[in-house]
This record gives structure tokens, C-alpha cells and sequence, in this order.
């Protein structure tokens, strides 16, 4: 259990199909592997998946998950060995679950533009603004973990 010796947890999670078609892309564009070796990999690897990917998600302090706006409903079809990326990031829309104390998404929501809050802890924005989200979010959080490590070190 990594988690218990961490400050701060941190998941960025695509549903599994983009995470599917992204490592299709990746190992027959990069990697000299067939669309049908990469999805026996992937098949392979479901167990552990499942088993010990997944469950780490729960234990984070804040999860960014990106949604397709776009068919991603096979992620496994593709008509040449080139498969797609999947989908670009205005195609997808950034979900920000935040269980950490020290982040108030009332706040940060009127800075990232479009976003909105589905509850107190779910912040909604566009996938174009994920990098933003993680800046505005994390910034302050980081920069209180570095300060309270220099007054450790100063003792």
C-alpha cells in the first residue's frame, strides 16, 4: 500500500477505451506491434487491471478523469494497422474529483473557463483546460508541501 507514504495522491485516469486506443496508437506507431498483439497485451493484462490499477483511483487525493465526447464505444476496430489516438482534447471533457481538504473547487470553478461544479468535490471542465485545472488545483498544495519540508529541514 504506496498510498499511506505519500502526500499527495494523484490519478489521471481516461475511461479505458481512450486509455486503450491511446496505447494501440502508441505500441503500432512507436513499437513494431499489430493492433492484434497489443490487444492480446491488453487482454493479458486485465486481471492485474482490475486488481491493482483500478483500486489505486480510490485512494488518491484528487482524480482527473477524461470523458469522449466522441464514438469510442470499440476502441479495437480500426481498418489499417495505424489506429487512432482517440479523441483530441476538445473532444473530451476533464472530470476533477477532489478528496483533499485544502482544495475549495467553489472557488476555483469561476477561474477555468466553462467549468462547472456537479457537486462540492466534482468539478466539470473542457479536456482543453486540463492542464490549467491541474495548475490552479495543485500549485498551492505543492507549494505548501515544499514550505513545510524546508521548516522540517531548518529544525
Amino acid at each position: 500500500d504506496v498510498a499511506q507514504h505519500v502526500d499527495l495522491g494523484i490519478g489521471v485516469a481516461p475511461v479505458v477505451n481512450i486509455e486503450w486506443m491511446q496505447k494501440i496508437y502508441r505500441d503500432t506507431s512507436e513499437r513494431p506491434y499489430s493492433v492484434e498483439q497489443v490487444r492480446d497485451t491488453i487482454m493479458e493484462r486485465m486481471d492485474d487491471y482490475m486488481e491493482v490499477i483500478v483500486p489505486q483511483f480510490h485512494r488518491t487525493d484528487i482524480n482527473f478523469q477524461r470523458i469522449p465526447l466522441v464514438d469510442t464505444s470499440d476502441p479495437f476496430s480500426t481498418q489499417t494497422e495505424k489506429a487512432p489516438m482517440g479523441p483530441a482534447p476538445e473532444d473530451s471533457l476533464i472530470i476533477t474529483h477532489v478528496r483533499h481538504d485544502e482544495v475549495d473547487l467553489s472557488t476555483i470553478v469561476g477561474q477555468i473557463d466553462g467549468a462547472w461544479l456537479q457537486n462540492e468535490h466534482t468539478m466539470i471542465c473542457s479536456g482543453t483546460k486540463m492542464v490549467q485545472a491541474m495548475d490552479i488545483i495543485m500549485t498551492p498544495i505543492i507549494q505548501k508541501l515544499i514550505a513545510k519540508k524546508r521548516a522540517a529541514m531548518a529544525k
